[in-house]
């Protein structure tokens, strides 16, 4: 088996245990990783060209089997993210409405005479 394929498969296979952690204990650092290996299995796609061996196309049908995996759940990852940049928005917008009535202007005070 060629050593592209044999690279690509753990490439896959550490995409696949990397992305399957509870969302919780996903941190900015497996997103760089997840990031890399993609980068790095890309690389390695354009290198396997056919013919394939027998061997070779099971470890292919392998890959390709873990691959759909793995786009379920980077479609998943993708909304949370998605979801989480909307509702910091949301916070975002929301405290500096409550910021701008302390920072009125003077002018629009409203001053109570007592006589």
């Amino acid at each position: 088996m060629r050593d592209s394929i044999k690279s690509c498969f753990e490439i896959t296979e550490q995409l696949r245990q990397i992305t399957q952690l509870p969302k919780d204990q996903l941190q900015d650092e497996q997103y760089h990783e997840i990031t890399k290996c993609l980068a790095d299995r890309e690389e390695l796609l354009q290198d396997i060209v056919p013919p394939f061996t027998d061997e070779e196309k099971q470890v292919g049908k392998q890959i390709v089997q873990l691959n759909q995996v793995i786009d379920k759940r980077l479609v998943e990852m993708k909304k949370d993210i998605a979801i989480k940049i909307k509702n910091l928005k949301k916070k975002e917008q929301s405290s500096q409405s409550y910021l701008g009535y302390s920072q009125a202007a003077p002018s629009s005070y409203f001053l109570d005479k007592k006589n």
